[in-house]
């Protein structure tokens, strides 16, 4: 599940925090999201936070409503 929240996309995983399985299952999602592969997706900063700022490189599509003006 996607949608803004507070001026960020507010995803929910059901990985648990445990040894880095949210954040895997976090970049298999945007990749498949923005149809790149998983080396294109780069967790910039709070790789063991909640909020995170996540870098996408050549996406091939971009999600309809999910950007921020």
């Amino acid at each position: 599940m996607i949608g803004l929240h507070d001026n960020a996309v507010k995803i929910a995983l059901t990985s648990p925090p445990v040894d880095g399985a949210a954040n895997k299952q976090l970049v298999l999602f945007l990749s498949s999201l923005f149809k790149v592969k998983k080396a294109n997706i780069a967790i910039i900063s709070g790789d063991k936070n909640r909020r995170k700022r996540v870098r996408v490189q050549q996406p091939l599509q971009l999600p309809a409503g999910l950007f921020i003006k």
